[in-house]
């Protein structure tokens, strides 16, 4: 832990079949960066706020616990490829509509 951190991605996790948050808070004295990406079902990604990710309970739990690094917020399903600035204009105003009320 001194020389090495972990970067938990979100979306990757519940996709192996893994609770997120149990996970992180498993490994929390690891996270340096957390990485939020959405997920629909096996192997597909949804757009953020669209899928299976509870990212106001994690979100929650990182000021909870004063995590003060970076969220990195990814987005992977299959319209990002075809529309990539729709899709970015979609998760900020996610992130400021949804996520953010949901923190206070």
């Amino acid at each position: 832990p001194e020389v090495i951190g972990w970067t938990p991605d979100v979306g990757h996790i519940i996709n192996g079949g893994m609770d997120p948050l149990a996970k992180m808070k498993e490994y929390e004295s690891l996270i340096n960066l957390v990485h939020y990406k959405d997920w629909a079902g096996p192997d597909t990604f949804a757009l953020m706020g669209e899928g299976k990710v509870d990212f106001v309970e994690i979100t929650r739990w990182l000021v909870e616990i004063g995590f003060d690094g970076w969220i990195i917020c990814e987005d992977e399903a299959p319209k990002a490829v075809d529309h990539p600035d729709e899709v970015t204009l979609h998760d900020g105003q996610w992130i400021k509509n949804d996520l953010l009320p949901a923190l206070h």
